[in-house]
């Protein structure tokens, strides 16, 4: 009796797929190098001078901010107001304000960051989100925020707009910070103010 040697196709199929299904991983851990690669190279804003934390005075009063090289953004304003977008609360409360900056150039930038709102009972109001042009100058030791597109948006807990303020910055000036040196501008003595 003779014999016939038969190749399986199952066989094929299954070196076929056991080599796709290694191409497919090797494909796989290659894409894993490249965006690891991607993650660990230095972001655009790393040389930029306006990384660092500043001492902000703007018409509302002192704030202090961190600009990340990774293009991270805290503002650190005061944690109570009144809010006239909302007038049935004495006061409103807002977290600092987070979020993220670029750079337009090689001395400003453009950075946006979202505050939440609440009311004294903790009842969440909404959210205030702030955009600001600042303008570092050439010492890299301040900053300058004249622009007009510079805003804060109010909305509320359904997230509508109640209040837009536009050109709120200009005139917002910066120094940076350092440990040793946190430089306020010179005070206006108020009435009543001991002068010497």
């Amino acid at each position: 009796m003779q014999r016939n040697t038969r190749h399986s196709p199952s066989r094929l199929n299954r070196r076929a797929a056991l080599g796709g299904a290694g191409a497919a991983a090797a494909a796989l851990g290659l894409g894993h190098l490249d965006r690891a690669t991607a993650q660990d190279a230095t972001p655009i804003t790393a040389g930029h001078p306006l990384v660092g934390t500043w001492l902000i005075m703007s018409p509302p009063g002192a704030t202090a901010a961190t600009f990340g090289a990774d293009g991270s953004a805290e503002l650190g304003w005061a944690i109570s107001y009144v809010d006239p977008a909302f007038p049935d609360r004495d006061v409103v409360f807002n977290t600092p304000g987070m979020g993220t900056w670029e750079p337009l150039d090689e001395h400003k930038a453009h950075f946006t960051v979202v505050g939440v709102l609440s009311d004294a009972k903790g009842t969440y109001l909404g959210t205030a989100t702030l955009q600001g042009y600042p303008l570092v100058a050439a010492d890299g030791q301040t900053f300058t925020d004249m622009e007009p597109e510079g805003q804060i948006t109010v909305r509320n807990a359904a997230n509508a707009i109640v209040s837009d303020q536009g050109a709120f910055a200009a005139g917002v000036t910066a120094t940076r910070m350092t440990p040793n040196s946190v430089v306020f501008p010179e005070g206006i003595p108020v009435a009543g103010t001991p002068t010497g």
